[in-house]
């Protein structure tokens, strides 16, 4: 396996004890992932400030509520935006500037 890749424990929900191999660049914003649960409803996990990827029952709760991030091709963030409308925004105005 790359020894960039790192295996997480998924933490609490339908899921819990599962693992998932993420690449540890990721692990620098926070992430969130998307899977599917036993019954196949979407279940949704976020990295949390220890580390660990706890299950968010809610995932648009204002109090976890995230932003998106807008991203170059290299993969840098150039900014985060609030919802998907502004981050697409900001693709297109991106795409209006380049030469």
């Amino acid at each position: 396996m790359n020894e960039k890749i790192k295996k997480m424990t998924l933490h609490g929900g339908p899921c819990d004890g599962d693992e998932i191999e993420i690449h540890e660049d990721n692990l620098k914003i926070l992430p969130r992932i998307s899977t599917k649960g036993r019954d196949a409803e979407e279940v949704v996990y976020a990295l949390d400030n220890e580390g660990k990827f706890v299950w968010l029952p809610y995932p648009d709760d204002p109090k976890v509520q995230r932003g998106f991030f807008v991203c170059d091709d290299d993969g840098n963030v150039l900014s985060e935006e609030k919802s998907v409308e502004d981050a697409l925004r900001k693709l297109e105005d991106m795409d209006d500037d380049a030469p």
